[in-house]
């Protein structure tokens, strides 16, 4: 991927292209399926995904957790791979195309596009409190919102649980690595420092996943 794919990646959006998001009393702003698919279309007219897992009729494998269905993706873009996760309510309307909506938009975000926003639903979703936007008089991007509240977000934290539960239906022992690296249970109110922890080592055992499923390279 060029920087200049990059940067166009993560040029914000138009007013027209972000809608409004109705939750817990709070409006958030998001950009939809169609407008993400134009931008990664714009970047990389190839740019693909894929399942991270198959079900027995080969379709893409989801798999419900509480009352959520989850799926896990690879996006590729510029020939750049990373993870995304769609995260959709178990009985929705549609639920497949409602599940693959969910993971590009969330694979693409870890490209960049519209990163402002999700950032901005993380803040929101926790605090139940708006969150303006620099020219609306809010803190800028280099300020960081210090309070407990704004730590780690209830979103963060059911993404973080969806990824350990793949990876333990990949028969990757998750609670011995975690007793290994000394970390709690992801529970409601972990330390974001903690949290942070957390992740890196949801990052590494999916590299460890993922390398065992490589083809053996021919050294001689």
């Amino acid at each position: 991927m060029t920087p200049e794919q990059a940067q166009a990646l993560r040029r914000p959006f138009s007013a027209s292209a972000i809608g409004k998001l109705p939750r817990a009393g709070i409006q958030l702003d998001y950009v939809g399926h169609a407008a993400v698919t134009d931008r990664l279309l714009e970047v990389d007219p190839a740019w693909t995904w894929e399942p991270m897992a198959l079900a027995a009729d080969g379709t893409p494998y989801w798999s419900q957790q509480g009352n959520d269905a989850v799926m896990w993706i690879r996006l590729t873009v510029a020939g750049v791979t990373r993870l995304g996760v769609g995260i959709v309510a178990a009985g929705a309307f549609e639920l497949e195309k409602q599940l693959i909506s969910d993971a590009v938009r969330n694979a693409a975000m870890r490209f960049g596009v519209a990163l402002d926003l999700w950032s901005k639903e993380d803040l929101q979703a926790v605090s139940g409190v708006a969150v303006p936007s620099p020219e609306e008089g809010g803190p800028s991007s280099g300020e960081v919102d210090s309070s407990p509240e704004s730590s780690v977000s209830a979103n963060q934290l059911q993404q973080a649980r969806a990824r350990a539960a793949t990876l333990q239906a990949e028969k990757v022992s998750v609670a011995s690595a975690r007793k290994q690296a000394g970390l709690p249970t992801l529970s409601d109110g972990i330390a974001p420092g903690t949290f942070s922890r957390w992740l890196e080592l949801l990052d590494r055992l999916e590299a460890d996943l993922e390398a065992s499923r490589a083809p053996f390279e021919d050294v001689s």
